[in-house]
């Protein structure tokens, strides 16, 4: 079975080799993240960069010799597209990341009681359609 430990080191390396100083935030979302993984789980990884531009395309080289590379998704984003997410949606995101490096600090100071609200009817709703 993958070692999640030593394949997230692995990735931070690649991912800082490219952008540096840049990263705000690593973080791993899914079974991978709770601990509930089967062999053949995505690997689902989030990196917040300070911005996102063009130049940034080089992810997928930054990452394409990593081991498991066929596992990996998640996304990446910069802060700036971040911040201006649906609320109830970055709910989620908080509840559902384990951060590995940095933090997404003041995201959950800009989540209001109606976010919340909104983030338990939309789980509420996705449980009854399953």
């Amino acid at each position: 079975m993958l070692d999640i430990n030593q394949w997230v080191d692995q990735y931070t390396a690649a991912v800082r080799g490219a952008f540096g100083e840049r990263i705000r935030f690593i973080g791993l979302q899914g079974s991978r993240g709770r601990g509930e993984a089967k062999e053949s789980s995505d690997i689902d990884v989030v990196l917040i960069l300070d911005r996102l531009d063009t130049e940034d395309l080089n992810y997928r080289s930054a990452v394409e010799a990593l081991p498991e590379r066929a596992l990996l998704c998640g996304f990446v984003c910069g802060w700036p597209e971040l911040v201006r997410w649906e609320k109830s949606d970055l709910l989620s995101l908080l509840l559902d990341t384990k951060p590995i490096c940095g933090n997404l600090s003041g995201l959950l100071e800009t989540i209001g009681e109606e976010d919340f609200r909104r983030a338990v009817l939309a789980e509420s709703k996705s449980l009854i359609d399953e």
